[in-house]
């Protein structure tokens, strides 16, 4: 029954119990076949013929195996002579060095990592060339250190991380899950113990004593303010660090030859599958819906695509992502008219 269930599972299954076993972030690499074929997120193990005793690869992104080696050993200087030189880029290798320290343990680096700015209760995300498909991510990319920490049973990490910021006690993992109840259920008592403790207690101020649960929803508050007011300083004095438009995309994440710009109008001709499947009937459907669509649209769903972005780049006022936004609900709309 066990080896039925995991061949039926999806691949984002897959990477959270890869991510489990190894401490890479799922947003930090990739699994393949030996032959090279990518596995996607969205699709099933079946979908690749894949059978037990099959042997995959774990591809991390391009030029981060020094890196990585660094984070894994939790030596900062190594971490620190291979980060990137984009600002964007190098602020998610961070995010991930931390993550890897929680699940090591490793004390020196994540101490490090904080006093350069990091949270233990960041998510650590998606890549920022990967950053126009967020919708589409893996839900573990908005897993954080403290979760991690809290998972492996790093009682010292949990201490940094909670000294440094009490938020942290109470920071949802994607199942909903604070670090006390994954410490419970991964049966760490050391952690657990000392999680409840926190929760428990009362903290002082100058003429006033509060619950820890009072206290914590304060804090929470006066965060969502402090980044609001910091998002709208950015809108003034500087960008945020995130994806603009002009800047750098990864169409299949990993491969460098493929990092381009992502043009207005695509000059390419020659046409590409959209779906890669093993099964026959589903190919076919796929198809006859393809050709149904060009037939009652007058375009191909690729030149339909190209319009809606075409269109949608008029809007200059608007972000990128925003643009996109509007391409893709002109889209639906094209779909919807056909419909009726």
């Amino acid at each position: 029954m066990g080896t039925v269930f995991l061949m039926e599972a999806s691949v984002t299954r897959l990477k959270s119990l890869v991510s489990l076993e190894c401490g890479l972030p799922v947003s930090a690499f990739r699994l393949s076949m030996l032959s090279g074929v990518p596995l996607f997120d969205c699709n099933r193990l079946h979908d690749y013929a894949i059978e037990v005793g099959v042997t995959l690869r774990l591809d991390p992104w391009d030029g981060w195996v020094p890196f990585l080696h660094g984070c894994f050993l939790g030596h900062s200087l190594t971490v620190q002579r291979h980060l990137s030189k984009e600002r964007a880029v190098m602020r998610f290798q961070l995010r991930v060095a931390l993550f890897v320290a929680a699940y090591l343990g490793h004390l020196d680096l994540a101490g490090w990592l904080l006093k350069r700015g990091l949270r233990a209760e960041e998510p650590v995300g998606v890549h920022p060339y990967r950053q126009w498909c967020y919708q589409t991510a893996h839900p573990e990319a908005v897993k954080c250190p403290v979760h991690t920490a809290a998972e492996q049973g790093h009682l010292l990490i949990l201490k940094l991380f909670i000294s440094s910021c009490v938020l942290n006690l109470t920071c949802l993992d994607p199942q909903g899950r604070y670090p006390l109840k994954l410490a419970i259920q991964y049966g760490h008592r050391d952690c657990v113990r000392y999680l409840s403790t926190k929760l428990c207690s009362v903290v002082t101020l100058p003429y006033l004593t509060l619950p820890m649960n009072i206290y914590l929803q304060i804090k929470r508050w006066a965060r969502l303010g402090g980044d609001r007011a910091a998002s709208k300083r950015c809108q003034w004095h500087r960008a945020p660090i995130r994806a603009r438009v002009g800047d750098t995309v990864l169409v299949d994440g990993y491969t460098q030859p493929n990092k381009v710009p992502l043009p207005p109008i695509s000059c390419e001709s020659n046409p590409r599958p959209l779906f890669i499947s093993s099964s026959p009937t589903t190919s076919h459907i796929l198809t006859a819906s393809l050709e149904s669509f060009s037939r009652q649209c007058g375009r191909t769903p690729r030149q339909n695509a190209i319009y809606c972005l075409t269109m949608a780049s008029s809007f200059t006022e608007r972000p990128w992502l925003q643009q996109l936004n509007v391409a893709r609900t002109l889209a639906k709309r094209t779909v919807q008219r056909l419909e009726t």
